[in-house]
């Protein structure tokens, strides 16, 4: 459809600004109030008094469905709650050119004088009624206004003049689309664009100049470089821990859409809120806490260069921060989090499989505290402890190695075999441990080939129990953890497996 809508609040103009626009531009002209005015053949306050609010809704939503689907272009004025309406929003979107008529509070209130509209009727202070109502409704309307017109403050005439000026292409895209070949086509710059350029262009184009300016300087050109300048895998982790479903990177841009429509988020809050996660996203991926241990420890599992468990990680961070842990309680965490790899490393269990596990973890302890809560029995155990708890009930694909499985695995694990991420950090890992003299530049020797693995086979026998019994229990030793380090006591230029 290519209707044009007007949406607005009481007293904004809705109706003489559309019956204007749709004469100089030769279309019809319909108001839905009164569309539902002659169907029931009674004013709009006589249906509030007789049948409820409720039924005027639903009415309202009976009209713009109907709307919705009518091929002849139209002129449409919708009642100042009809946007508000869930149900309605999918077939406003699908209708054409949505223009918000935004009023300021005084101009409003001194229009509304004597208005007999239901909404205000009844209320004492009419001035107060309108100013928390439009404080209410405004952030709706401009999530749904595809352009806004500020009414009161220019003469009638060129208030339409300007409107008539604007030079509308509307692109409504379904799921089906292909939104990379529309944006090349309105752009033939040949570049292409990452599905955080489309939530970019979603966020902000709706919004007036000056707040794209604004918004973009305060919120998201500090997001993309929080994120090196690659903020799409984080807003997929923004959208898991938000939602707790993990969305396709192809989808991103629809799912993020679809989850700001359903989430009636204040566009300014909703930047606010994905600037703070990408501060933690840059503290866990960099390294960049306050805490040189934490620090450390957020490399060393960087090293891993997996990041499935980022949506987890992103919602303790904030847990952490709201509820003030201490550094000992966030290390052990973290802690945890790369013991539980490191097992799973040496066993062989697949880490796509961890995807939907981390992505609903922090709730899941969340809802242990919640239950302990609600049967009055105060959970005093701290968070890393429920951590444990859930991991170690983990069954299948997701288990948690115990020390048995990682001893019987460890001898058989072909490690030279493995992804190079994975040798770097168990390597790492099994030299250092926790050691205050730990030798921080194994990683990057290896990565550069200053350090290689090697396999080698040594057969006891040939050099007699002698030397076995001297030097065989160099080569390996269990800890009681069950984690198992290599002994590199030669220091030489190669890692020996």
């Amino acid at each position: 459809m290519n209707h044009i809508v007007i949406i607005g609040f009481m007293g904004s103009g809705k109706t003489r600004v559309g019956k204007r626009l749709a004469k100089d531009l030769g279309l019809p002209f319909i108001d839905v109030d009164r569309l539902i005015v002659k169907k029931m053949n009674m004013s709009v306050k006589e249906v509030f008094e007789r049948f409820g609010e409720a039924f005027y809704r639903a009415l309202e939503t009976m009209a713009v469905k109907e709307l919705s689907t009518d091929s002849e272009r139209k002129v449409i004025s919708v009642s100042a709650g009809l946007p508000l309406q869930e149900q309605n929003q999918k077939y406003l979107q699908s209708m054409g050119t949505i223009i918000y008529l935004k009023g300021s509070a005084a101009t409003l209130i001194k229009r509304l004088e004597g208005s007999n509209n239901p909404t205000l009727e009844g209320t004492e202070n009419k001035e107060e009624k309108i100013k928390k109502l439009l404080k209410q409704r405004d952030p709706v309307y401009q999530k749904f206004a595809d352009i806004q017109v500020t009414t009161g403050e220019v003469p009638f005439e060129e208030l339409i003049k300007a409107i008539e000026k604007l030079e509308v292409i509307d692109i409504r895209l379904e799921a089906k689309d292909n939104p990379q070949l529309i944006f090349e086509s309105l752009n033939s710059c040949g570049k292409d664009l990452e599905e955080a350029d489309k939530v970019r262009n979603y966020l902000l184009m709706s919004l007036s100049s000056k707040k794209q300016e604004d918004y973009y300087h305060a919120y998201w050109s500090k997001i993309e470089k929080l994120t090196d300048g690659e903020p799409t895998m984080f807003i997929r982790d923004y959208l898991t821990l938000k939602k707790g479903t993990i969305s396709n990177i192809e989808d991103l841009y629809f799912d993020f859409k679809s989850y700001d429509m359903k989430s009636h988020i204040d566009r300014q809050v909703l930047l606010e809120d994905m600037l703070k996660f990408a501060k933690y996203y840059r503290q866990i991926l960099k390294g960049e806490t306050s805490h040189a241990r934490l620090n450390r420890k957020l490399k060393q599992i960087a090293t891993i260069e997996s990041l499935v468990h980022l949506p987890y990680l992103l919602s303790f961070f904030d847990y952490a921060s709201t509820n003030n842990l201490n550094e000992t309680e966030r290390y052990e965490v973290l802690d945890t989090i790369e013991n539980y790899w490191a097992r799973r490393i040496i066993c062989n269990y697949p880490a796509n499989a961890l995807q939907k596990m981390f992505a609903t973890l922090h709730n899941d302890i969340l809802k242990i505290y919640k239950r302990h809560k609600e049967r009055d029995a105060e959970l005093l155990l701290p968070y890393s402890q429920i951590l444990k708890f859930i991991l170690l009930r983990k069954q299948g694909t997701v288990s948690f190695p115990n020390d048995n499985d990682v001893k019987s695995a460890f001898p058989t694990r072909q490690i030279y075999r493995i992804p190079s991420n994975y040798k770097f950090f168990l390597f790492e890992r099994m030299e250092n441990e926790n050691s205050p003299e730990a030798n921080d530049t194994i990683v990057k020797k290896m990565k550069d080939g200053i350090f290689t693995i090697e396999q080698f086979h040594v057969t006891f026998a040939f050099f007699g129990n002698t030397w076995h019994d001297r030097y065989s229990k160099h080569i390996f030793r269990f800890h009681t953890d069950g984690f198992c380090k290599i002994a590199l006591h030669n220091r030489t230029e190669h890692l020996l497996w």
